[in-house]
């Protein structure tokens, strides 16, 4: 049988070793943190095909969508489609490959989301999100994986052409057969001491200011604005803006437009962070073996709340079959 090492605990880790379980492996996941404390956590995990580009990525984020409902129906899985204003540049493109969109009149937008002060053009149905903390215990739990929370970052030895082991911080050695990182935003940090260079952007959008407003829930679903995205969160809203940091201007600017959009906001309590996603230069997911290294991979992704599961299933295949997938050419490192 088969030991496989995952570095990582959100969305892409959890997957992975669900699905690695399930193939019949065993897994060990290590994590600086607690499970889905991370970006995974704190993201607006909105699953969708929406924006994504090209074709290929668009179809591939299609079957991703799919893969979460196969799971079946859980709590933390909220199929309830998404709305958005402005969205008329892609409907017409997205209509043309099949995606499900519905133009809203005024009534009909507010019949789907009452709160809202400016009315939603455009309804998504097929679109879900999930509470992605929830998401990834759950995801754990089905594979009888409890983390090993280490407190602190890990790293890679080698020997030869070979990953040796997981030096952990406070030195002990956690040895396997197979190494995978899915350390997300900490995957360069991870992979360049062992020479291996995952171009990652650090501009501008990648961090996003989140702010969890507490004592009332006022939407139902994703809804996406040119200045705020937001969705439920038990007992409250998450609100979203990428232009924005957690400086007390940028938290003042947040809760302004909430207040412009949704009637009646006004919570009891409010809680500020940065979620720092992820993102592949291209946009794209990288899932490639590394290079000069026989027995580790990486998998890391901007949109990993939409395809965690697939990507898991997929990267599982492959490594415990120790095969080459056409699904995943396209997003192996080679092409940067």
């Amino acid at each position: 049988m088969v030991h496989v090492a995952v570095v990582g605990a959100g969305i892409i880790g959890a997957a992975l070793a669900d699905a690695l379980v399930r193939r019949g492996a065993t897994v060990t996941v290590i994590d600086a943190s607690e499970p889905g404390s991370g970006t995974s956590g704190s993201s607006l995990a909105w699953l969708n095909a929406n924006q994504k580009l090209p074709r290929d990525y668009h179809d591939f984020s299609v079957r991703a969508m799919a893969e979460w409902r196969s799971l079946g129906d859980h709590s933390w899985y909220a199929p309830t489609g998404s709305l958005a204003t402005g969205a008329g540049d892609r409907l017409d493109r997205l209509r043309e490959w099949g995606y499900p969109v519905e133009e809203l009149t005024t009534a009909r937008a507010a019949e789907l989301e009452p709160a809202l002060s400016v009315a939603a053009t455009a309804f998504f149905p097929s679109e879900a999100f999930v509470y992605g903390n929830e998401a990834v215990e759950a995801l754990l739990r089905r594979a009888s994986v409890r983390p090993l929370v280490t407190g602190g970052d890990v790293a890679f030895d080698v020997r030869g052409s070979r990953v040796s082991a997981v030096r952990l911080p406070d030195g002990a050695r956690l040895r396997a057969d197979l190494y995978v990182s899915c350390a997300g935003a900490r995957t360069p940090a991870l992979l360049e001491p062992v020479g291996v260079t995952v171009p990652l952007d650090a501009g501008p959008a990648a961090p996003c200011l989140v702010t969890r407003a507490y004592g009332t829930v006022p939407v139902r679903r994703v809804v996406n604005t040119p200045s705020l995205s937001l969705r439920p969160v038990r007992n409250g809203v998450q609100l979203e803006a990428g232009d924005l940091d957690t400086s007390p201007d940028g938290v003042a600017t947040l809760l302004d437009r909430a207040r412009e959009l949704i009637r009646g906001f006004t919570p009891a309590s409010t809680r500020h962070r940065v979620c720092v996603r992820p993102l592949p230069a291209d946009g794209h997911p990288i899932a490639d073996r590394l290079p000069g290294l026989d027995n580790a991979y990486v998998t890391v992704t901007h949109s990993g709340m939409t395809l965690g599961p697939l990507l898991g299933r997929l990267v599982a295949t492959e490594l415990v079959d120790a095969t080459v997938l056409d699904d995943l050419k396209p997003y192996r490192l080679s092409r940067f």
